[in-house]
């Protein structure tokens, strides 16, 4: 899996780091990271904290290899089974439950 790095949080750790003590040193690699072009990223939610998604008693989840069902995809499919998610999966439709994050 790819990881992002959010582009003030790495110019501040290089301000911090250097104290600006060897001004070459950090403009160098605030310039180098403000270079790189950014990601085209969206933040996901995942099935486990997503509104649509019925989670499993524990023992189901076991016994299954699932994490709960999915009410959006329980509306499109004909065998309830298709709609079962893992706790990692994700899809665009996908709503945070109230307090999560």
């Amino acid at each position: 899996m790819k990881e992002y790095i959010d582009r003030k949080a790495l110019n501040k750790s290089i301000r911090r780091r250097f104290d600006m003590q060897d001004v070459y040193l950090p403009i160098h690699f605030l310039n180098y990271a403000n270079s790189i072009p950014a990601a085209d990223v969206v933040e996901v939610v995942r099935c486990k904290d997503c509104r649509s998604c019925m989670e499993f008693t524990p023992q189901y989840k076991k016994a299954s290899g699932y994490y709960g069902t999915c009410r959006r995809l329980l509306t499109r499919m004909l065998d309830e089974r298709d709609a079962y998610v893992k706790e990692a999966d994700y899809c665009s439709y996908g709503k945070r439950k109230e307090g999560k994050g």
